[in-house]
């Protein structure tokens, strides 16, 4: 579940985003041809691409 979200906008496009979760939270976001900073303060989690799953741990970046 989604805490909270501040997000700001350029063109009608997010371009950069803060939220604070409540796990367990799953997203399908589709990211084509497009850039992604990953970072958690708390916690961690996994992302999946199709050939691979990756963990992603606090205080670290992911992109």
């Amino acid at each position: 579940m989604i805490k909270s979200r501040q997000h700001i906008d350029l063109k009608g496009r997010t371009i950069i985003e803060k939220l604070k979760v409540i796990p367990p939270l799953r997203q399908n976001p589709v990211f084509q041809d497009e850039a992604c900073f990953l970072y958690f303060n708390e916690g961690g989690s996994h992302v999946f691409a199709p050939n691979k799953k990756t963990p992603l741990m606090r205080r670290r970046v992911f992109y």
